[in-house]
């Protein structure tokens, strides 16, 4: 299990939860021998977080410190924020006294979109003011937490599409981190991986986001839509013979797990069954191959142009198989 197997988790308390409620259902012990407690049907299995949740690069990099996607990430949000508040200003008027702002203060993005953790409160059946439920005509009949999601998907998803660098440098590091890892066991050398058939990661709907829009991903239509609770995005890689010889081909496979329904998932240029060669090469552009070390780099460019230093390169292709899975919440 230990060599076959890699959890990496964010330092956060729910994610490390995740992680543990995962690992707890899909490895029971196998015997009696595994139980290291009798009344206990479970196995300690590690999970890894190494690194402060707002300087982990690979599984928080929209809270990692970096100047140039910070700057990026406002001027799309005064755009789109100045839209929406002025397309949905009947609603925004409206929550104002539930807001508690006064009529002489502006109402900020932040602010409105705020509301939005009433929706956890819904899913766990708390009770909830008329006024959350009302329904406005003007907005297709919607309610106003539905249009408050509405808002939140409309004014958060630019921050991780909003742009081709926007897209580099917030899923970059782990997208690189993903097609060196197809790419390694393609070789055969799955064995001197950290983990030569699973890496788990548990992290966020940020990170989940990021990766999404790393990969371009265009079925299903709405795969962009704010991820729910425990969504999971899964990258498996296969082996197939080609011949009688034992010539070998190798082919990913992308699912999305939420809400319970597993869908299958395919990025621009290529079908659900994508060839690997196929799948790098398309990805590799967005993908920063030099990991956290290239990205400060890139977070400290003022212009983008000036930021086209690459570092490494992807090995060209032969022998392997394994499965990736990345677990958001």
């Amino acid at each position: 299990m230990r060599r076959t197997l890699k959890i990496r988790s964010t330092d956060v308390d729910r994610a490390l939860e995740s992680a543990q409620s995962l690992l707890s259902g899909m490895f029971p012990p196998q015997s009696d021998g595994d139980r290291f407690d009798p009344a206990l049907n479970w196995v300690p299995i590690a999970i890894h977080a190494t690194r402060e949740a707002n300087h982990d690069s690979l599984l928080n990099p929209s809270g990692f410190p970096c100047a140039r996607y910070k700057h990026l990430r406002q001027i799309v949000a005064d755009e789109i924020s100045a839209h929406l508040l002025d397309k949905y200003r009947p609603l925004v008027d409206f929550v104002r006294p539930h807001l508690n702002i006064s009529k002489e203060k502006p109402i900020k993005m932040v602010q409105l979109v705020a509301l939005r953790h009433i929706k956890p409160e819904i899913i766990h059946n708390l009770p909830q003011p008329k006024w959350v439920h009302k329904k406005w005509g003007e907005f297709g009949n919607k309610t106003t937490i539905e249009l408050i999601m509405e808002i939140r998907q409309k004014s958060w998803l630019p921050y991780f599409n909003g742009n081709e660098e926007i897209i580099r440098l917030n899923g970059g590091v782990l997208l690189n981190d993903l097609l060196l890892r197809l790419n390694f066991v393609s070789q055969g050398n799955a064995k001197k991986l950290d983990a030569s058939k699973m890496v788990l990661y548990s992290s966020h709907d940020s990170t989940l986001l990021g990766l999404l829009s790393a990969l371009n991903v265009k079925v299903p239509s709405n795969a962009l839509d704010l991820p729910p609770y425990s969504a999971c995005a899964m990258i498996e890689l296969y082996e197939e013979r080609q011949n009688a010889r034992g010539n070998k081909n190798y082919f990913v496979k992308l699912f999305y797990q939420r809400n319970r329904i597993l869908e299958p998932m395919a990025i621009a240029g290529c079908e659900t069954k994508c060839d690997l060669i196929n799948f790098l090469q398309i990805l590799e552009p967005r993908s920063i191959r030099g990991g956290e070390e290239e990205l400060k780099i890139l977070c400290n460019e003022k212009e983008s142009n000036s930021a086209a230093r690459r570092m490494g390169n992807i090995p060209a292709i032969n022998h392997g198989t394994q499965s990736t899975v990345i677990n958001g919440r």
